[in-house]
C-alpha cells in the first residue's frame, strides 16, 4: 500500500527499542493489541506520528485480511487489489456495499470478481483507507476454511 509506514527514529530514538516494537507488532494476532499497543506507545511517547498510524493501519489490514482468506493485497495503479485465497469466493467473503455507500450501479468503486476485489482509490479519494477497513472488517469472524 502506498502508505509511509515506519517508527520515526525522532519519535523512539533508541535502535533497540524500535526493533522490539517492530517484532512485537509482527506477532499480533488481533485488531485489540494493536489499540493496546498504540495507547501504551502514547502513554510513552507522546502522539503517534503519521508513519506510525500508517504502520498500525497496516497491521489492522493484514489481521483482518488474513481473517477474511485474502492471499495479497497490493496497489497497482489507482486501485487497490485484494487476492483471494484458493478455495475463497468473494460471495462468502464480502458483503456488497450498500447504494448509497457507492457499491452499486454505474461508477461505484468497486469490481468484485470471484477471485479478486478491486477497490477504486480514485473515486474513494482521501477515504480508500476507511473504505478497506470497512470492507475487510464486515463479517470478518467468518471461520477459515
Amino acid at each position: 500500500l502506498p502508505l509511509a509506514a515506519f517508527i520515526p527514529e525522532e519519535y523512539v530514538p533508541s535502535l533497540g527499542t524500535r526493533l522490539g516494537l517492530y517484532h512485537r507488532l509482527a506477532r499480533i494476532e488481533c485488531v485489540e493489541e494493536i489499540e493496546e499497543i498504540a495507547r501504551e506507545l502514547k502513554d510513552r511517547f507522546g502522539k503517534l506520528p503519521e508513519p506510525l498510524r500508517n504502520l498500525l493501519y497496516i497491521v489492522e489490514i493484514k489481521i483482518l485480511a488474513t481473517a477474511k482468506g485474502i492471499q495479497s493485497i497490493y496497489f497497482h495503479g489507482q486501485e487497490v487489489i485484494l487476492d483471494l485465497a484458493p478455495g475463497r469466493s468473494t460471495p462468502t467473503l464480502i458483503s456488497r456495499p450498500s447504494p448509497d455507500k457507492g457499491g452499486s450501479g454505474e461508477g461505484h468503486p468497486y469490481k468484485i470478481g470471484t477471485k479478486q476485489i478491486r477497490l477504486d482509490t480514485s473515486r474513494l479519494r482521501a477515504k480508500w483507507q476507511e473504505e478497506l477497513r470497512r470492507l475487510l472488517a464486515c463479517h470478518c469472524d467468518e471461520p477459515k476454511p
